[in-house]
This record gives structure tokens, sequence and C-alpha cells, in this order.
């Protein structure tokens, strides 16, 4: 029983002491050989000759790792500009683009005649350019220095109005007071009593009394 743990011991013990290999000829050396017991090649050589192979080879592959991520990082780049270039076309094409040009209501043969005391009938043609709900007139007159003498709202309206439809426009504007008008502005609105804000006007036109 002891020859044979002895014969373990020594085996275990030869063996690790044999934990090199010879890169030349791949026999099996002890860890302080210097040259191959079996070929005789110098260790020292194979070793310079290992580290001379794995130097080139990580100076390769950090070649191979640095080229890709140029690549990369081009690629990259390159994708961004496109991308900002297709944005920017997009914001060009878009200001370019034709809007839906703004119709209005045609009114011909439009005039404003005294009727005396302050009264004023207005008379028109209308055509309108589209099926309205609802249409009102308003009218502002003004002096000759270009100030407001007085407004007139609700002048004219009519709901339903259907478009091409011939609509003969008769209403009636008053001035208070005394001043005599040299002009109006006369409005048209689609919404009920809009003569509070004239900017939402579907239609003005300017009529010298």
């Amino acid at each position: 029983m002891n020859r044979l743990i002895t014969c373990e011991k020594n085996y275990f013990e030869r063996r690790s002491k044999m934990s090199k290999f010879c890169l030349k000829c791949g026999a099996e050396n002890k860890d302080e050989a210097q040259f191959c017991e079996k070929c005789g090649y110098e260790w020292n050589t194979q070793t310079k000759a290992q580290n001379h192979k794995n130097g080139i080879i990580d100076k390769l592959f950090y070649k191979i790792d640095k080229k890709t991520m140029q690549r990369r990082v081009s690629k990259g780049k390159t994708i961004l500009m496109i991308m900002i270039i297709l944005f920017i076309l997009l914001i060009i094409i878009g200001s370019m683009s034709p809007s839906t040009p703004q119709t209005n209501p045609k009114i011909t043969d439009l005039s404003i005649q005294s009727e005396g005391y302050g009264a004023y009938s207005v008379s028109g043609t209308l055509t309108p350019d589209k099926d309205y709900d609802y249409l009102e007139m308003v009218v502002v007159f003004y002096d000759d220095s270009g100030a407001v003498i007085d407004k007139s709202p609700l002048v004219w309206n009519m709901n339903d109005i259907q478009k091409d439809q011939i609509v003969k426009i008769n209403g009636n504007a008053y001035v208070n007071g005394d001043s005599t008008p040299s002009k109006a502005e006369v409005y048209i609105l689609d919404s009920a009593f809009g003569g509070n804000d004239l900017s939402d006007a579907i239609y003005n036109q300017t009529i010298t009394i």
C-alpha cells in the first residue's frame, strides 16, 4: 500500500514539473528547461517567437477594431447628416406646397344712399363662394378726417345661403348726430352678432358716400 502511494506521489511530482510543451515539436518539458529535451530547440527562442507572434496578432486586431470603430462612427455621422437633410427638405417642401386659396363671397353693385335724418339704404348683389349657414352685414361710417362717426350692426342678415345663389341685399344703416359721413366700410361676417370683432370678416369694401 505504501509503495502505491509513493508511486502516485512521484508520478504527480513528475507531472507538476513537466508543464511546458515545445512549440516546435510539441514535446513535454520541465518548467526550468531552457532547451527542448526532444528536439533541442531553445526555449527562450520559442518564447520570444510566441511573444512576437502574439504582439503582431494584438496589433492586427487593434487595427481591425480601430478601423471598424472608425467605419461605424463615419456611418453614424452619414446617417445623421442624411436625416438632417431630409428634415430640412420636408420643411422646404411644406412651405412651398400651395395652400388652399381663401375664397370670399362676391358682391357687385354695392352702394350706400342717404335717406335723410341719418338713415342710409344699403344695396347690392351677393354671390356666395360656398354654402353658408348665416351671413350678416356691418357698416362703419367715417368723416373726412378718417375718424369713425358711427357703426351700424346687423344692417342685413340671412340664413341658409347656397353656393352661387344670387342674393339681393337690401338693408338700412343709421348715423346718430349731425355728422355727415364721407365714406363707409362694409363688412360681411359668417357669425351671428360678429360686429364686435371685424377682423373675422370674410368680406369688406370701402364705399364713398
